[in-house]
């Protein structure tokens, strides 16, 4: 697992982008668009930073401490 510090600037800011596109992008008017208003479900939500941090090389391999 890498470390969070090994992490880029900008390889932070798709991190962040990509927590807020699940949680606000909303495609369902023909375009995409922020709506702080959107509906998401909790499981979904998990389930795509599950993958975000899969992709960065965020998740462990076994059973670590935590620092």
């Amino acid at each position: 697992m890498r470390s969070i510090s090994d992490l880029t600037r900008e390889e932070l800011e798709q991190i962040a982008r990509s927590v807020q596109d699940m949680l606000y992008l909303d495609n369902s008017r023909g375009g995409d668009f922020y709506n702080p208003d959107k509906d998401w479900s909790g499981a979904d939500v998990c389930e795509s930073l599950a993958g975000t941090l899969c992709e960065f090389g965020l998740v462990p391999n076994e059973a670590t401490p935590a620092s």
